[in-house]
């Protein structure tokens, strides 16, 4: 059987529409992410801003120019400096990443599962890394404690449920929507179990396991 012309094919009416309305869909995209950078420098400003330390945002920007171009902008103060360079900064710059690798994360399990449903929290990758980080958290002891072993274990976990995903959707035949209820199945589990742990420990343990699984970055 002879293939149609692909240059047969892309000089059809409806097939110029089809690729019009997504080159129309694609500049959109691109004039909204285009959009959204002075958010994100506004929105950074705000939050180098934030603290105990009164430091107002156009205080904030002339501190950074300050650094960077010492000859067009004056000097705010030295307590100024440090603490927006040294303290607030890093923790902005560190959310941003975060945001980043988080955002990529869901954007490929997205892609790959054909879902916009699919992320680590919904296939439960994150409810076992959260598992395993509170089993060290409240029964780590000796070496087997401290924030290495419990981003360790939390690792393992998240690569545990994975697996687990993994080869229980590959019964039947590794489907995309048999993937999502394995997910969804292991995401209730270890949030229960993590509860469970919860539950039984003591103030201060449950306190910093539900700690870490809500983020900190003020070691950044």
């Amino acid at each position: 059987m002879k293939k149609p012309d692909v240059a047969i094919i892309s000089e059809q009416p409806w097939a110029t529409d089809i690729k019009g309305k997504q080159e129309k869909t694609n500049r959109k995209k691109r004039l909204f992410i285009i959009g959204l950078v002075p958010v994100l420098v506004l929105l950074m400003a705000i939050s180098a801003q934030t603290g105990s330390a009164d430091i107002s945002i156009p205080d904030v920007f002339t501190t950074i120019l300050h650094r960077i171009l010492p000859d067009l902008a004056p000097s705010v103060g030295a307590t100024a400096d440090k603490i927006i360079w040294e303290l607030r900064l890093p923790r902005v710059f560190m959310a941003m990443l975060a945001g980043i690798g988080l955002g990529g994360t869901g954007c490929i399990m997205q892609a790959s599962l054909n879902n916009p449903l699919a992320d680590p929290m919904f296939l439960g990758i994150s409810s076992g890394a959260g598992f395993g980080a509170t089993l060290v958290i409240i029964f780590g002891a000796g070496i087997f404690a401290g924030s290495g072993a419990t981003v360790i274990s939390a690792f393992i976990f998240a690569m545990a449920v994975s697996l687990i995903i993994i080869v229980l959707s590959s019964i039947k035949g590794a489907k995309p929507v048999t993937m999502l209820l394995v997910g969804l199945a292991m995401a209730y589990l270890f949030m229960s179990l993590t509860q469970f742990l919860q539950y039984g420990a003591e103030s201060e343990a449950a306190k910093a396991s539900m700690m870490w699984m809500v983020g900190n970055l003020t070691s950044s």
